[in-house]
């Protein structure tokens, strides 16, 4: 293997060892109380949990209808693998894994109208999730196949990452679930406006920049990027293939740099670089040809921009003061709500939590409601959605219901009762009316063939609702009575991407991309005739009425993120009719499907009745996928493990072994270890066997001189922990706590030396048992991308070793607290660290524990009794450059932090001597304090290496110790 392959392995490892390794971490698994059951066909095992029944075998037939067709594109036929379905989280995502190898689909359907298009949920992550099922065998082919024979599948899909750019696997999968459905984003202009908006009003980004993204633009994602990069190259070779062919090149020869580029000149007749030129050209032709055609339609905008910095001012909502209440996020803002005055001022109303956002927020009675993501304390894979509201006078919050499953609420008139998407467990959903005040489910629709129901809305007499589906046979927008339960379908079935119904007293505003870019149009609900309202250069969206002012207030997208903007509705007679409007859509995608020729794929799968058996969690436990060498990430990247990782296929036990090695102290052990997750307590079980070595301070006179002391070591620990998260609001709130048993034996110590003569005591061979305890806790703000630090938040820490029998005695108690506050201007963060330990120090003959806390920056860390430390960190941006080093690195941001830290400590080891000046023992001096002080600088840069999309960090320190030395060293950081 040459210098090249070796780096690629290598790096890899390092962008996935964080991710993956050592299974003593919180894994992602659901509660202990579900029971599971399988089915197994040709394509997938279907692994899901009792009562979803149903689902699991249509599942099973998708995968087996749409895996030859997933597959053509890229000439290989996947080995089967199992397909998790995870019902308990209200999160809506899918993804694919090495680790071990699976797929799982999170089940609750997106509330996103332009994520979801005209399809069903279940169907898009079948053809999305299934084609980087694809591209994973891809990865295990030619040279794949060698990497993960010595390393492991993860390792192979790592090589394979980085060989390949990351926008070509999520923009392969992208293409294929437009090119082999009828929906599929590729088909919306809402998931190209963002890159649109930046061709054409900016000239595009260079191709560095685009991959890798920004913290001075707005960069749309490596699933837009790769999109139009992978369809691009199939319009211009007009081959289904090709992508199969240049993969397949790619793969095959590792050990020539950039072979990603040649195999797309080989194939499409330009390097990657001049083939993204290529593409920003042609889609710039299209698109300026397509605005050429439009009557764009005028608006006054409403807010106040303080700056250029991208920012969205969403789903806008009328209060009766005639202030609009907004959605505002962006590279500087997580989500929040935000009042805006008719003269554009602005004011925060609240930050909000983790955001379920259907496209809209509801707003009655001086009253705001929308819904959170909440997580159960202990168990990862089950995330509630929570309704919250706010009575804007009150400035109170109120949760409606705990622990439920709701999506999507919106207020009736008179701010009573909440209607809202429910989505059940076994796959199906439907609409509750709820008790604002109490929660209680007041009334329950729900209709058999609705795959999906998407955000109802409120007539203006609080009598019915209007709301979105997805069926069979596409997409229907429908009015449904409340008293009757009768439903009136007001549009479709369509293939028509309409979203987000908002009714009025005599028209129903929705947005739709009819007109190939977004528009808002109204729907005459007395004749069913329905208008376009706007003509928009990028998208508009989100329109209401306001009675008052006879305006249309709606968002309007621009060149720095979305605008509230007004405009005059005018006269119903003189809108635009649907019949005069026109398809003006670049249908980039339309080659696509013509190479294909399976966009009816999911109109005709068998309905095949499969039997299912019951799934033990505890006979399905090992499952490795890592081995060779890997790098431990929780130990400041300075152990490797020369062994094999696993984990089981519901992520509830791990292990791992082999041989670690540490670079500090220069020894090598073997070790294994387990963790059980599969209870609400963890269980960890770890044993290891090899040398140690640490270095013993001890002051000779004024002097402080360090002494190597070795020995072999054999360790034993089990431990019960419990990781909790109770993250309720704008604040990441962890708790950690664990209790154990460390067993530790020690042979062959061989004690300190000042000379070749003197032995100061005799070795100190023995066993010690130890009980091990830890406390952790977090509160942390939410950080935009542009925050280096929480704005807002604290975290401390507490460790406590102490021998409970044994040949030896030793204690240790490390306790650590850091405080977050904000700094002088936005992104700027002042933190505030205090941490202590004592160590238990009788005579050399103590048993010395491994550091629980850091120390002074610059300075030297000595083996005392007591030691105390202050930090003080002032950090902020310095720089965002955009700037890149050929296809090497691309630096996103310079950033730099000022320190300073103080320490104190006393009771260090002194020796003492005989009448005749000979070093006879030490003995441990607790009368003199000592002090470090130091202070410097730490300058980082944040980059993307060699086309990849991680995010690394490297920089320097430099550390000036009063009255001592200099010191100067490299810092790197994933």
């Amino acid at each position: 293997m040459n210098t090249y392959m070796r780096f690629l392995v290598i790096f890899a490892i390092f962008c996935l060892s964080s991710d993956y390794l050592f299974g003593q971490g919180t894994l992602d698994t659901g509660p202990a109380s579900l029971k599971w059951k399988s089915i197994n066909v040709k394509s997938v095992k279907v692994i899901y949990p009792e009562g979803a029944d149903s689902l699991a075998i249509r599942m099973s037939n998708t995968m087996d209808h749409v895996q030859e067709a997933v597959s053509f594109g890229l000439g290989i036929t996947p080995k089967k693998l199992p397909l998790i379905l995870q019902n308990q989280t209200m999160i809506s995502n899918g993804f694919v894994s090495m680790g071990p190898r699976r797929t799982e689909f999170f089940t609750n359907s997106t509330q996103d109208y332009n994520f979801l298009g005209t399809i069903d949920w279940m169907d898009l992550l079948a053809v999305h999730e299934y084609r980087h099922v694809v591209q994973n065998e891809l990865a295990r082919t030619g040279t794949g196949s060698v990497i993960e024979a010595l390393f492991g599948t993860l390792a192979a899909r790592g090589a394979a990452g980085v060989m390949a750019h990351s926008w070509f696997w999520e923009g392969d999968a992208v293409a294929a679930e437009t090119s082999l459905t009828r929906g599929g984003r590729g088909r919306y202009p809402q998931f190209d406006m963002v890159f649109r908006m930046n061709l054409l009003e900016r000239g595009g980004f260079n191709y560095e920049k685009q991959i890798g993204t920004s913290f001075k633009d707005f960069v749309p994602n490596h699933y837009v990027t790769g999109y139009h990069m992978v369809t691009y190259v199939r319009r211009k070779t007009d081959d289904v293939k090709v992508w199969g062919s240049i993969i397949n090149r790619t793969f095959n020869r590792p050990f020539i740099p950039f072979t990603f580029s040649s195999s797309i000149k080989k194939y499409s007749g330009s390097y990657v670089r001049f083939t993204y030129g290529e593409m920003l050209d042609d889609l710039k032709q299209q698109w300026e040809q397509q605005i050429a055609s439009l009557d764009i339609s005028g608006f006054q905008l409403v807010v106040d921009r303080p700056n250029k910095t991208y920012t969205n001012y969403s789903a806008p909502e009328l209060l009766p003061n005639g202030d609009i209440i907004v959605v505002k996020s962006g590279l500087s803002h997580i989500d929040e709500l935000v009042r805006v005055k008719p003269d554009g001022s602005q004011s925060l109303i609240k930050t909000l939590g983790r955001f379920n956002n259907p496209g809209f927020i509801s707003v009655e009675q001086n009253k705001v409601v929308w819904a959170e993501f909440e997580s159960d304390p202990r168990w990862p894979m089950r995330v509630y959605s929570v309704v919250k509201w706010m009575d804007l006078d009150e400035k109170k919050v109120h949760k409606v219901v705990r622990r439920s499953r709701y999506m999507a609420p919106s207020f009736s008139p008179d701010a009573e009762r909440i209607a809202v998407v429910k989505s059940n467990e076994n796959g199906t959903y439907g609409i509750a009316i709820l008790n604002a005040f109490t929660g209680a489910e007041l009334q329950y629709f729900s209709r058999a063939g609705e795959w999906n129901v998407l955000t109802p809305r409120w007539t203006v007499d609080g009598k019915a609702l209007v709301y979105v589906t997805t069926l069979e046979a596409g997409k229907e927008m429908v009015q449904l009575d409340l008293k009757t339960g009768k439903r009136e379908i007001l549009i479709g079935p369509t293939l028509e991407n309409f979203g987000l119904p908002r009714p009025s007293r005599e028209f129903v505003l929705y947005n739709s991309p009819i007109s190939g870019i977004d528009n808002i149009y109204a729907l005459e609900r007395s004749t069913g005739e329905r208008f376009q309202l706007t003509s928009s250069r990028y998208g508009a969206f989100n329109g209401l009425f306001d009675s008052k002012s006879g305006n249309l207030i709606y968002n309007d997208f621009g060149k720095n993120g979305m605008n509230i903007a007004l405009a005059p509705h005018g006269n119903p007679d003189h809108w635009k009719k649907m019949e005069e409007v026109k398809d003006n859509g670049i249908h980039y995608y339309a080659p696509l499907v013509q190479q294909e020729n399976k966009e009816a794929l999911l109109d005709h799968i068998q309905k095949e009745e499969h039997h299912s058996k019951n799934y033990h969690k505890g006979a399905h436990l090992f499952h490795p996928y890592l081995w060779g060498v890997t790098v431990d990430a929780n130990t400041d990247m300075d152990e490797f493990l020369i062994g094999l990782t696993s984990t089981s296929d519901l992520s509830n036990f791990a292990f791992t072994g082999g041989y670690k090695y540490n670079l500090t102290e220069m020894t090598g052990k073997a070790t294994a270890g387990i963790s059980w997750q599969a209870w609400y307590p963890v269980l960890n079980l770890s044993a290891d066997y090899g040398n140690r070595s640490v270095n013993e301070t001890f002051r000779s006179g004024d002097e402080l001189v360090s002494l190597p002391v070795k020995w072999t070591e054999a360790n034993v620990s089990y431990s019960a922990g419990i990781p909790l998260n109770f993250t309720r609001n704008r604040f990441f709130h962890f708790v950690n706590a664990r209790v154990g048993m460390d067993h530790t034996y020690i042979t062959d110590y061989d004690s300190p030396t000042v000379d070749n003569s003197v032995q100061p005591f005799e070795q100190g061979n023995g066993y010690l048992n130890t009980l091990n305890s830890l406390v952790s806790w977090s509160y942390l703000f939410k950080q935009s991308k542009r925050d280096i630090y929480s704005r807002w938040g604290a975290t401390a820490y507490m460790q406590w070793k102490t021998s409970v029998s044994g040949d030896y005695e030793g204690e240790i108690v490390g306790a650590n607290a850091r405080l977050y506050l904000p700094g002088i201007w936005r992104h700027h963060s002042l933190r505030v660290r205090g941490a202590y330990q004592y160590q238990y120090l009788k005579d050399l003959t103590t048993y010395s524990y491994s550091s629980t806390i850091g120390w002074a920056r610059g300075a030297g860390y000595p083996t005392a009794e007591n030691y105390a430390l202050a930090s003080f960190d002032y950090g902020f941006p310095l720089w965002y450059p955009d700037i890149h080093i050929g296809p090497l690195v691309n630096i996103q941001r310079v950033r730099l932090n000022l320190f300073s830290d103080i320490g104190y400590y006393k009771g260090v080891f002194v020796p003492v001597f005989n009448s005749g000046g000979e070093l006879v023992d030490f003995r441990l001096d607790n009368g003199v304090d000592n002090q470090q002080l130091t202070y410097g600088l730490e300058m980082m840069f944040d980059f993307n290496g060699i086309r990849t999309l991680p995010l690394l960090s490297a920089g320097f320190r430099l550390a000036q110790e009063v009255d001592g030395d200099t010191t100067f060293s490299f810092l790197l950081a994933f």
